[in-house]
């Protein structure tokens, strides 16, 4: 299981050893390993390289990950900090509900 969350300015990448999955990270650009939290991380713009990476995998992805586009809107629409924390709770809160990523959310 391949576990995907989100941290500061990068996502992070956890999965027990598998020379298959570290090959597979090896090749989306901007990788990094940090052995202190034994974990991968890579820049937000590359998160539509590792999906189609690990296309084939399972793929547990955390709902931060998702809304760290919308975090960036809201602070540059000069939100107060308050008002983005509420957003992002229900926003994540909606997510878990529905057990789907917001591109697959729809007014239909």
């Amino acid at each position: 299981m391949i576990r995907i969350e989100s941290g500061k300015d990068i996502v992070i990448i956890r999965f027990p050893y598998n020379p298959d999955y570290i090959a597979k990270i090896k090749a989306v650009k901007g990788y990094r390993w940090h052995p202190d939290g034994k974990y991968w991380s890579i820049p937000y713009s590359e998160l539509g390289n590792l999906l189609s990476a690990f296309n084939d995998s399972r793929i547990e992805v955390g709902p931060s990950v998702w809304l760290y586009e919308l975090e960036k809107e809201l602070i540059a629409r000069k939100y107060s900090r308050r008002t983005v924390k509420l957003y992002l709770h229900y926003n994540e809160e909606f997510l878990k509900f529905s057990g789907k990523i917001p591109y697959q959310i729809s007014n239909v």
